[in-house]
């Protein structure tokens, strides 16, 4: 557990890196499945997915705009930014990929493809539930 520099006065937090959002990676005869656990997400406007040949990138914030009177002991739920980069196992195709948001879990379909030149990526629309 790290400090929170937020100046909470040496309240332990858990810091949040660019590889601590979890994810889940699967993949079927058709598609790469990955399942990302981000809770506290209010709208697709907190997160933004981009999707390249080989790798997705998830990044976002987190607000926690609420507070309770009395004094901060404790606090271990992430707020703020945050950014993870996942490696696929195969090539996708950049174009149809899907993403649903539901219950604190990001799950982002992404269709397997044969090769495919350039760096480029794709913005994905994301569903909120």
């Amino acid at each position: 557990m790290g400090m929170n520099p937020g100046g909470m006065g040496g309240i332990p937090s858990q810091s949040q890196s660019s590889g601590s959002i979890p994810v889940d990676v699967y993949e079927t005869g058709e598609e790469v499945i990955v399942i990302a656990e981000i809770p506290g997400l209010n709208s697709a406007r907190d997160v933004t997915l981009s999707v390249f040949a080989e790798e997705i990138i998830i990044s976002g914030k987190i607000d926690r705009p609420y507070s309770q009177s009395g004094t901060m002991r404790a606090t271990e739920r992430f707020s703020g930014s945050f950014e993870r980069r996942v490696d696929l196992p195969v090539r996708v195709k950049r174009s149809g990929a899907r993403a649903r948001y539901q219950s604190g879990l990001l799950e982002i379909r992404l269709a397997k493809s044969g090769y495919q030149s350039g760096d480029k990526s794709a913005s994905v629309p994301i569903d909120f539930r």
